[in-house]
């Protein structure tokens, strides 16, 4: 499964009690980082002790970014500072700072290496910062930003279908930029292709759908599952809709998918466009409930991309976490709309993934046909 880096961190280091570049006094050095790499910038402390502050900035609420540091070799071992662990709960989005400190030894010390990562990706930064000690009362700061972006193939997409799994056995196109699939349950079929994921759902808290859940789900978790969705706009009581209260929701969330925090990303409920309310309502009842992710549904116009970005942005920044898009559709021009809309969507962290409903055969904009190969549509959706 692939996961884009899901948060734009930035991780300032700063000597309080006096750290200067020797490249630039009295001046930031900036340095980009990238995804999967490493820096070192030389830091004079100018005092027997130094005291770093670390800054981390980011816009996912459930992005748990850890600082470890490590003393390296050298003729006198700095003492290692404390792993912190930071994860933003605040309703909007924000950021959090832990302040860490240390006292070098001696003045032959060399350096200490510090580790960013984060929960939400398996991105590793280090951080060389030699530290020595000097006479002198100048400050300055070495400023690091991580700004990752998306791979050409961001493994967002998905695949909507109903049972059996015969109709995605062929999305493997060379180059496919499909990787995952659900079937609103939780039920894993026998013959699901092994190189997409699964992820089950528990559509509604009846006993239909809760009796096999975790039996199912730990099966979906043996074959590679990562994550598990939760509620079909229960905000809503039509046709293929879970009605649900907020309370009642809340009550079955951590009766039958709290338990699975850890072990996999926990989606909360996809709601209609109309349901933010009501998922704002769950959201408060649902206080103590582990959330990875909120899933939703867009269905509008081919013309009107406009309102599918504001939409999500707005869900993205009234929650505070990252949105899975996972029923989509518009009437008009499917494929100028998927060949405009995919792009911008790869493009954005706080989108992780996204499935177009739906692989149907006979239904109008089914990604499959009844032979299980991808239509003309789901050729763009698949490789675009």
């Amino acid at each position: 499964m692939h996961f884009c880096f899901l948060a734009v961190i930035q991780l300032s280091i700063f000597a309080l009690e006096g750290l200067t570049s020797p490249d630039s006094r009295h001046k930031h050095v900036v340095q980009d980082v990238g995804i999967v790499s490493s820096t070192s910038s030389s830091l004079t402390s100018k005092s027997s002790s130094s005291s770093i502050r670390i800054t981390v900035t980011s816009i996912l609420k459930s992005t748990s970014v850890t600082l470890k540091s490590t003393a390296s070799t050298s003729e006198s071992t700095i003492p290692s500072l404390k792993s912190t662990s930071l994860s933003s709960k605040s309703s909007s989005l924000s950021s959090k700072t832990a302040s860490l400190s240390f006292q070098p030894t001696t003045s032959t010390a060399k350096s200490t290496t510090l580790t960013l990562k984060s929960s939400s990706s398996t991105v590793q930064t280090s951080i060389v910062v030699p530290l020595i000690k000097s006479i002198s009362s100048s400050t300055s700061a070495l400023l690091i930003n991580l700004t990752p972006t998306s791979p050409a193939n961001s493994g967002k997409r998905g695949i909507p279908y109903n049972s059996p799994a015969t109709n995605i056995q062929h999305f493997n196109a060379s180059g496919s930029k499909v990787t995952w699939a659900f079937n609103w349950d939780s039920l894993m079929d026998t013959d699901f292709p092994s190189y997409l994921e699964f992820v089950p759902m528990l559509w509604g808290n009846s006993s239909v759908h809760t009796t096999n859940w975790k039996k199912n789900v730990q099966n979906a978790l043996s074959r590679g599952s990562k994550a598990v969705l939760a509620f079909n706009e229960p905000d809503a009581c039509g046709g293929g809709q879970s009605c649900l209260t907020p309370q009642a929701a809340a009550n079955a969330y951590l009766t039958y998918v709290q338990p699975f925090a850890g072990q996999v990303k926990l989606g909360g409920p996809a709601v209609t466009e109309v349901g933010t309310a009501w998922l704002l309502e769950f959201l408060a009842l649902c206080a103590n409930c582990t959330i990875d992710f909120i899933p939703m549904h867009i269905y509008n116009s081919a013309t009107n991309i406009a309102y599918y970005q504001a939409h999500m942005k707005d869900i993205a920044n009234q929650t505070g976490w990252p949105i899975w898009l996972t029923e989509f559709s518009a009437t008009g021009n499917q494929t100028v709309f998927l060949q405009t809309l995919m792009p911008w969507m790869d493009a954005q962290p706080f989108i992780q993934r996204y499935a177009w409903f739906m692989c149907s055969p006979g239904y109008s904009g089914s990604t499959c046909g009844a032979d299980g190969y991808p239509t003309a549509l789901g050729q763009v959706y698949e490789l675009f």
